[in-house]
């Protein structure tokens, strides 16, 4: 959200994909603008009629860029820092949400066999693997 206004305080007009490209084709109307196109968030400065037109993965990056607060140098920087740091926070989840339904699947087997459930713990095989272990 905080992005959103930062982008409305500057002006910057967000618009859909059939009117970014006519921008860049047109050089009309002057003026900063923000797509997204298939997963990546289109930033276009027209504001001396130029339409400079940098691609980014992450919605900071183009603020950032867009509004002026840094180059295209920073932006893409900053742009491929938060891409990996996201990467990885959806490896976690990623891995967790696999834990988790080991977890209700093991349960559920528990709970079917009549067995009660006194505690749960994590294993690492010596590979890396993470197990959940259910006594």
């Amino acid at each position: 959200m905080e992005t959103l206004k930062n982008l409305i305080k500057h002006g910057v007009q967000i618009v859909d994909k059939e009117t970014a490209h006519k921008i860049i084709e047109t050089r009309k109307p002057l003026g900063a603008f923000v797509t997204i196109n298939d997963e990546m968030i289109i930033a276009i400065d027209n504001t001396a009629g130029d339409a400079w037109t940098e691609d980014f993965n992450t919605k900071e990056a183009a603020t950032m860029w867009i509004t002026g607060e840094v180059d295209t140098e920073q932006a893409y920087e900053i742009d491929s820092k938060l891409s990996e740091v996201a990467e990885r926070e959806g490896l976690i989840v990623g891995e967790l949400t696999a834990l988790l339904i080991q977890v209700n699947h093991n349960l559920e087997v528990k709970k079917e066999n009549g067995m009660p459930v006194e505690k749960i713990t994590i294993e690492i095989d010596n590979e890396g693997n993470k197990y959940l272990k259910i006594c």
